[in-house]
């Protein structure tokens, strides 16, 4: 009898302790969760709805794993301030899912591309096509203008104003532009020239461009 007692006495202590990291219904408590979240940012999709909307651990988590953003709560990104700091993390997908409201707000989206020029990538479909936007973007970075929309690559003045600003962004340039004909060239233009402005193409469009402004 003595040893039945305390054995009751032994077991009672483990068994509470045991349960004690659960609520009531067998959910791992909040603390809990946020430790393991921290340390492994992927299971924050696994996580509480409460915290999949705590901006604070979702940074940190994102901080470590910026994969972890795809689990944060849509409310989240809502928040200019948050997305911006999601972005700075390396995070340029935040502004994939962000809002249209944001995906589409140009003054946003280049206060966002100069946080971090890929996310360019996730601003709506309008601003890539955006003569003036995608303009800011270039001069930030000019290799961003191969996310621009079809019809601004092809679009002359455009890339006429990109190629004078840096010549390799004729890659970018729509096929019809790159392909022109070399008699589009002034006569008077060596092979040597040619090669010394880095591609005929680049050339041409300068060319074909000075003389269209010239012209109006």
């Amino acid at each position: 009898k003595r040893l039945g007692r305390v054995g009751c006495r032994c077991l009672e202590p483990r068994m509470v302790q045991l349960s004690s990291p659960r609520s009531p219904m067998g959910d791992f408590s909040l603390d809990y969760w946020r430790r393991t979240v921290i340390e492994k940012p992927s299971l924050l999709g696994r996580a509480p709805d409460i915290l999949r909307a705590d901006p604070e651990l979702v940074i940190e988590a994102a901080r470590r794993d910026t994969g972890a953003l795809k689990f944060a709560s849509p409310a989240l990104f809502e928040d200019r301030a948050f997305v911006l700091r999601a972005i700075e993390l390396g995070g340029s997908e935040a502004l994939g899912y962000a809002p249209d409201t944001l995906r589409g707000d140009a003054n946003f989206v280049i206060e966002a591309v100069q946080t971090s020029g890929q996310a360019i990538r996730y601003a709506s479909a309008d601003l890539l096509g955006d003569y003036r936007v995608m303009k800011k973007v270039m001069a930030v970075n000019a290799d961003l203008l191969r996310y621009s929309s079809p019809t601004l690559l092809a679009d002359r003045a455009f890339m006429f104003e990109a190629v004078r600003y840096r010549g390799l962004t004729l890659q970018f340039a729509s096929e019809s532009l790159r392909d022109e004909e070399e008699a589009s060239l002034p006569p008077e233009l060596s092979p040597r020239q040619h090669a010394a402005a880095g591609a005929s193409g680049a050339l041409r469009l300068l060319y074909g461009g000075a003389a269209r402004q010239q012209a109006a």
